[in-house]
């Protein structure tokens, strides 16, 4: 397997939010991705963005955060209200972010 890495800086932005269960085939990526594929107040589906961020929160890596990034011309205030009460809509402070690229042969 080969990888590349990039530092990256970031503007603020919007995420959807949940916990999940461990840092690899969490099943916490299902609720978030579940609401903007519309599962949400409005059955709205918005577009898919990158990145994904995930981050655990303990040695172990089986306790997860798990966030998408939602479009930003979607404001946090015009968006629909999750419909899952463990899925969160959060703004996010800008920062600079390393990116890993993983290429399977």
């Amino acid at each position: 397997m080969l990888y590349s890495m990039q530092v990256r800086k970031y503007s603020g932005f919007t995420v959807v939010e949940t916990n999940g269960d461990k840092l690899s085939g969490s099943t916490g990526f299902n609720d978030v991705a579940g609401y903007i594929f519309g599962k949400n107040s409005t059955m709205e589906k918005i577009p898919m963005t990158m990145p994904v961020f995930t981050q655990a929160s303990n040695a172990e890596l089986s306790d997860v955060s798990i966030q998408i990034v939602l479009p930003s011309n979607k404001d946090i205030s015009s968006l629909p209200n999750p419909s899952q009460e463990k899925v969160i809509l959060r703004e996010v402070e800008g920062g600079i972010a390393a990116a890993l690229k993983f290429n399977v042969l």
